[in-house]
């Protein structure tokens, strides 16, 4: 099994409800940060301009 990858995450006041923790939607926000990061934005980019290929978020 390959290892995880891990991407840390700064949680800012705006990110949070009115009890102090994290609104849920902003999860999908941090999780494509983490694919960005993982896959390599600049990778993703060239994939798509050169060859047409994406990827596509199917269900979160």
């Amino acid at each position: 099994m390959p290892e995880p990858h891990v991407t840390n995450v700064s949680i800012y006041y705006e990110d949070t409800d009115h009890s102090g923790l994290v609104y849920h939607a902003n999860y999908l926000k941090y999780a494509e940060r983490s694919r960005e990061h993982v896959l390599g934005r600049e990778s993703l980019v060239a994939l798509y301009r050169d060859e047409g290929v994406g990827f596509v978020v199917y269900k979160a």
